[in-house]
């Protein structure tokens, strides 16, 4: 059986200690601000977040290249690429256009490009577990089914710290964003099927977080067999408090607080804190 190996991008929030365990190959996206560019990865994300911070226009991203997709495609193993959901991006339908053109010069491998219908935390979750599977042997055919199946029971949740990001980008007015950070209330959002909507609000962060674990459990019973991921946007003291939240009564079968890095954290703002379980 020919080796396979998973590819995902940078959008996926994956630790450098979990890439290099899993052997997962991250390929970066590209990151705007203002007149600067430059790679996801290549920035410490502390300084991205400050750069954000004293920019007046919110950063913007781009999709890898083909060319770049076709250069890590290179190879004999058949791939399992897992992307952003294509939704926020564009990175699917270029990962998909390097699949068929790699396709046509070499019809004996296998390619799966797949939706993972989120980003970050879930998406590197997807990712662990495809590489996991790779470990116990199973099929190509079984671990795509298995991924295209799974990926519907993310339960990701997520609380922004402010709506700064969110007034730049004209997705609320700054009215609206004075009266609610005024009032001390947090947004809190739920991402899965293509899809980042709000689902409430909670006064104070400490609040929110505490919503969260509710949210999580009222959808989800046993977590024993299950992982969480925390990820934080330059935020790591409350993704300690969230993860201690989430594990005071409850042990899952693997906990990692991760980064949140520059491809999301255009989207989510500094601060914000996100939890995925699966």
């Amino acid at each position: 059986m020919r080796n396979i190996r998973v590819i995902t991008d940078s959008a996926c929030d994956l630790s450098t200690e979990l890439v290099k365990k899993y052997g997962i190959t991250v390929i970066p996206l590209n990151i705007h601000i203002g007149d600067e560019t430059f790679v996801d990865r290549s920035v410490k994300n502390s300084e991205f977040y400050k750069k954000m911070s004293l920019s007046k226009e919110l950063p913007k991203t781009s999709h890898p290249s083909t060319e770049t997709f076709l250069e890590n495609y290179e190879g004999d193993e058949d791939l399992v690429v897992i992307t952003v959901s294509s939704q926020l991006s564009s990175t699917y339908y270029t990962a998909s256009l390097a699949q068929n053109m790699c396709e046509q010069n070499d019809k004996t491998r296998k390619i799966a490009v797949i939706d993972s219908e989120v980003g970050s935390i879930g998406q590197g979750q997807l990712a662990v577990i495809a590489a996991k599977l790779i470990e116990e042997d199973r099929s190509f055919e079984e671990i795509v089914d298995i991924l295209e199946k799974i990926k519907k029971r993310i339960i990701f949740y997520g609380v922004l710290e402010n709506l700064d990001n969110a007034i730049k980008s004209e997705r609320i007015s700054p009215l609206t964003g004075k009266i609610v950070g005024a009032l001390n209330f947090n947004v809190i959002i739920n991402i899965g099927n293509n899809v980042v909507k709000p689902t409430g609000t909670a006064k104070g962060y400490d609040t929110a977080l505490a919503s969260i674990q509710k949210l999580v459990f009222d959808r989800m019973g046993d977590v024993s067999k299950k992982s969480l991921f925390i990820g934080h946007a330059n935020n790591l003291p409350k993704a300690i408090i969230m993860k201690n939240i989430m594990t005071k009564y409850n042990e899952f079968e693997s906990v990692h607080i991760v980064e949140v890095g520059a491809s999301i954290g255009t989207y989510t703002g500094e601060g914000a804190i996100l939890v995925s379980v699966l």
